[in-house]
């Protein structure tokens, strides 16, 4: 009986080194559990700086549309500054019209003063 017993303790004792191993290997599991979770979490830090990549190539074309409304006004002050070269054209003529007119009425005076 006493070797029966110390047989049932050995296979106690073997159990509770199964057990340890059962729990090793739970735990191994919960940190494999928990390395899944932080490759989510690298994951999703990656998706944060796609978004982040977006949003600055978001910036970028908002600045590019900004320098071509730029490009636009530029162009509209150069048609401005040609219509205003126009408005001078007009006026020199106006004056060239006006000595025209000067220079008749001077010359029919002149007519006037001194007949042919």
């Amino acid at each position: 009986m006493f070797i029966t017993f110390v047989i049932a303790g050995n296979m106690f004792v073997t159990f509770v080194i199964a057990g340890n191993m059962f729990v090793t290997f739970v735990n191994a599991g919960n940190m494999f559990i928990t390395f899944v979770n932080a490759g989510n979490m690298f994951l999703r830090f990656v998706n944060a700086g796609n978004m982040f990549i977006t949003f600055v190539i978001a910036g970028n074309m908002f600045v590019t549309f900004v320098i071509a409304g730029n490009m636009f006004v530029t162009f509209l002050n150069a048609g401005n500054m040609f219509v205003t070269f126009l408005n001078a054209g007009n006026m020199f003529l106006r004056f060239v019209n006006a000595g025209n007119m000067f220079l008749r009425h001077k010359k029919l005076a002149f007519d006037v003063v001194l007949p042919g």
